[in-house]
């Protein structure tokens, strides 16, 4: 309009005033739509933030409370993997809702004022649509065939360089850099001849499009300037068609490149749903019960188990652990123990039987309740990136004199003494500073700390000398002696012998 009545009227009569006051009324709406567009952008990033915020935070809090059974079968990179995904369906939401919403609507106005101004040449502009529509579903088909295989491909290579790098003194030691090295440069090969392939592709689409929005401009210069000198059209028209059809274009181009968007935040949907649509572990009351009531704290009846379809692990085992007592539990490397203890927690469904925690089915537990009972020290000790008192600590109130016995029972101050931080020294990811006999002591103190009637040591003294084993020991019977159940697995001898109760597993069943 602005062009149209310059140079239509405006020049051709010299109406200087006419000109300042419509050049004024302009440039005020260019600076009411420059406000209109900081308020939108300050919309988006606020609506961006909190889907952002809700989608990662619900996917992290559905992760964690999954069973055991799926951190067995899914790699850790893949699983952070699909962070990622959360933040490209927010993307794309706030992409559709704002910015394609806006675009829909110029799109449309566009086509209104071209028909409102000269309906033939309007036809030659509408001509474009068809080629437009073309282009998009050449866009689509080429975005589903390449964008999962290529989302799948990354995960793989983001897995690979998860385990790996976690895994790198391991790596380091075996001398096997070059071999780790060239599996990834092979899966980042495949990854990036996929981004090319469909890169590529969708770089033939966008110069198609880009040729022929310049051919229908050529078209509408060269048929409005042959309607000009016939005077069916005037110049400031032609002018304004010219505009009106950058203003038509770009909408449209972006339209058609929202395209991969739609197919990145679908796939992306696909991959976060899987998990999702995961059952988590069942959480709430089915019973209520009082733990001193019952004299037994775990209790297996005719259990037997295998993991998947796999073959029987183990078979009608029968076992009870009287509250207040240490039960030893030993047998061959691979014969089930630790997969015993998984069951007492109830992190896998047994195939048959029953398992009960003081006289309750362990399936009928809240899984935070369960965990108040039951405290379980590995021989792999996780530490996390916090103090040694965080670590120990874990979310429980602050106990100052009970942190303080369990690290001198347990020798832990023996190292920390060395330490200028003592118990606030920083561990590193991993516990990389530490030793493994002090990674176990604070596991095993972290156990104890929670104060639960059941504690269960799972060859969590592997690591240490006889001398700090002994000290151990001595703390263990001191907590039986509290009126504590503590279940030891264990090969060695030496742990055993404190024990008031051994129980043999042998080819699936307690001898």
């Amino acid at each position: 309009f602005y062009v149209k009545e310059t140079v239509d009227e405006i020049l051709p009569r010299r109406q200087l005033d006419l000109l300042h006051i419509l050049s004024g009324m302009v440039v005020t709406v260019l600076l009411i739509e420059m406000i209109l567009n900081l308020v939108k952008s300050r919309m988006v990033i606020w609506v961006s933030r909190k889907m952002n915020e809700s989608l990662i935070l619900d996917y992290y809090r559905h992760v964690m409370n999954l069973p055991a059974k799926f951190f067995d079968n899914m790699r850790t990179g893949e699983i952070v993997s699909r962070v990622n995904d959360a933040a490209k369906i927010s993307v794309f939401i706030n992409e559709l809702f704002v910015h394609l919403t806006v675009d829909v609507m110029v799109v449309i106005a566009s086509v209104s004022f071209m028909f409102a101004y000269n309906w033939q040449i309007s036809l030659v502009v509408a001509l474009i649509i068809p080629v437009y529509l073309v282009l998009y579903a050449l866009n689509n088909s080429i975005n589903n065939k390449w964008q999962k295989p290529n989302v799948e491909t990354a995960a793989d290579f983001e897995a690979h360089l998860v385990e790996s790098i976690g895994a790198a003194k391991t790596i380091k030691n075996l001398a096997t850099e070059e071999y780790f090295i060239n599996k990834g440069a092979s899966k980042l090969k495949q990854l990036l001849d996929g981004v090319y392939q469909h890169s590529a592709k969708q770089l033939v689409i966008g110069s198609a499009a880009d040729f022929s929005t310049k051919l229908f401009t050529v078209l509408l210069v060269w048929i409005g300037s042959v309607f000009i000198l016939h005077g069916r059209l005037t110049t400031g028209e032609l002018m304004a068609f010219y505009t009106l059809m950058a203003f038509f274009s770009m909408p449209v181009l972006n339209i058609i490149n929202a395209n991969k968007m739609y197919g990145e935040a679908k796939v992306a949907a696909e991959r976060l749903f899987e998990i999702f649509d995961l059952k988590c572990d069942d959480s709430g009351w089915k019973k209520l019960y009082n733990v001193h009531q019952r004299c037994l704290a775990i209790e297996l009846k005719n259990v037997h188990f295998r993991y998947g379809n796999g073959a029987l692990l183990l078979n009608n085992v029968n076992m009870c652990i009287r509250r207040g007592s240490i039960t030893g539990i030993s047998g061959k490397s691979g014969c089930g123990k630790s997969t015993l203890i998984a069951l007492f927690v109830g992190s896998y469904p047994v195939t048959g039987g029953t398992v009960t925690v003081f006289g309750t089915d362990v399936n009928e537990i809240d899984r935070t309740c369960l965990f108040g009972l039951v405290s379980i020290a590995h021989q792999k000790a996780d530490l996390f990136n916090m103090s040694i008192k965080e670590n120990i600590m874990l979310g429980m109130e602050p106990d100052a004199d009970r942190l303080h016995r369990l690290a001198v029972s347990l020798g832990i101050d023996e190292f920390t003494g060395t330490m200028p931080d003592g118990m606030d020294t920083l561990i590193t990811e991993r516990g990389e500073n530490l030793s493994g006999g002090q990674r176990q002591r604070i596991s095993i103190a972290r156990a104890m700390y929670r104060q639960s009637p059941i504690l269960i040591l799972d060859e969590a003294t592997s690591a240490l000398d006889d001398a700090s084993e002994e000290k151990i020991m001595q703390t263990i019977e001191w907590y039986r002696d509290s009126g504590n159940t503590v279940i030891i697995i264990a090969h060695n001898d030496t742990t055993l012998k404190i024990c008031d109760n051994i129980a043999v597993l042998e080819n699936g069943v307690i001898r």
